[in-house]
């Protein structure tokens, strides 16, 4: 007995939904001791990208300098910068090496979007207490 193939056509669609991004941004710039990471955020906080020095491809101790900052903040340029964005508001938190480079690339960036820049660190008016002094 032979068995019967039975043809049937596969659909197939080519067609890609084009993702809409929002025209006002949030950049998070998070700027850790060890690491660097930033988040672009529509206004209700939903997270469309993110980058970390990890993700660009470095290592240990290379992920903390400022230069791992401009290469991860070029990144997320290059995505945003097809995205037709119209304003965007940046905010920077921790004490990280790279703060300072990554706040300028993505300020010279987006250039006039920028409408203000917030500071976002908090800084703790006592804090905890110190460790005990070593004894030599």
């Amino acid at each position: 007995m032979e068995k019967k193939l039975l043809n049937k056509k596969k659909k197939f669609t080519n067609k890609k939904e084009k993702k809409v991004y929002p025209q006002n941004i949030i950049v998070k710039i998070k700027a850790l001791l060890n690491n660097i990471r930033i988040d672009i955020t529509d206004t209700n906080g939903n997270v469309l990208l993110w980058r970390t020095a990890g993700t660009q491809g470095m290592k240990n101790s290379k992920k903390s300098t400022p230069f791992s900052a401009l290469v991860v903040s070029k990144e997320v340029c290059n995505q945003v910068n097809t995205w037709n964005v119209q304003n965007c508001v940046i905010q920077v938190n921790g004490f990280g090496a790279g703060r300072e480079t990554a706040l300028r690339m993505l300020v010279e960036n987006f250039g006039s979007k920028v409408t203000y820049i917030s500071d976002t660190l908090r800084l703790a008016y006592n804090g905890v207490r110190p460790k005990k002094q070593r004894r030599i």
